[in-house]
């Protein structure tokens, strides 16, 4: 659930931040008319579906790799990593060539 509010909460701040930059650089910095800001944002509008698509993908896998990371981690601690557990691990009784 905190993921899910995450991924909402940055949606609307990238893409109200990119209208809201669309909007100020075409109307005070470039003083365009209405009927080309119009053409403007229906190309934005026209392209949003991938650009929302390539973002969330990206988001999702940047939180999909750090859950796994703690996941790993916490996987790690599980291990008994002492001087005698390693020698018994690795002492030749535990290989065999018969499966």
């Amino acid at each position: 659930m905190k993921t899910i509010k995450f991924i909402f909460f940055f949606n609307l701040f990238f893409y109200s931040s990119i209208l809201l930059t669309i909007l100020f650089v075409s109307l005070f910095v470039y003083s365009i008319d209405m009927h080309e800001l119009k053409l403007i944002l229906h190309k934005f509008f026209n392209a949003f579906p991938v650009i929302f698509g390539v973002v969330n993908i990206t988001l999702i896998s940047i939180l999909a790799f750090e859950a796994l990371s703690k996941w790993a981690d916490s996987q790690l601690k599980n291990i008994d990593f002492t001087e005698k557990k390693r020698k018994s691990m690795f002492s030749p009784n535990n290989f065999s060539l018969n499966s």
